[in-house]
């Protein structure tokens, strides 16, 4: 197996550094570029832009950043249409920008984690469930 599938998945683009082809993943490269540049800037101005907001906004707005990714994947995984690695990364970057707000979110780590693995875990069944579908279709 070549390593840069690990980092690739099936979506990915590549860039050519020194000669060498690198192959990144869209989505996950979205995330992280927003991710981190949120992190950075933060860190750089000192001061957290998210604090003021209230709790309850927070937490509805980083799950409602969660909605473009998951559309995105969703409609994609059921053969409903086909996606892009530039809408891709526009949804990873939303992703990644819910994440850091709901990482901002001052409450108990047992409810954050809850949240995230419900959220993931009816994702991914949703997900799974088109892809066992398109899959019967096929046959």
């Amino acid at each position: 197996m070549e390593l840069w599938r690990l980092i690739a998945h099936r979506h990915w683009f590549s860039l050519r550094i020194l000669g060498r082809e690198f192959r990144f993943c869209s989505r996950c490269s979205g995330y992280l570029t927003s991710l981190l540049t949120l992190t950075a800037l933060t860190s750089i101005i000192g001061v957290n832009l998210i604090s003021p907001i209230k709790e309850e906004l927070k937490l509805i707005f980083s799950l409602l950043m969660v909605i473009p990714l998951s559309y995105d994947w969703l409609t994609q995984s059921w053969g409903l249409r086909e996606s892009n690695n530039k809408i891709r990364f526009a949804t990873g970057m939303a992703m990644g920008f819910g994440v850091y707000i709901f990482s901002s979110i001052n409450s108990s780590p047992n409810l954050k984690s809850s949240i995230y693995i419900l959220s993931a875990a009816i994702i991914s069944l949703i997900g799974l469930m088109g892809i066992k579908k398109k899959k019967e279709e096929i046959n």
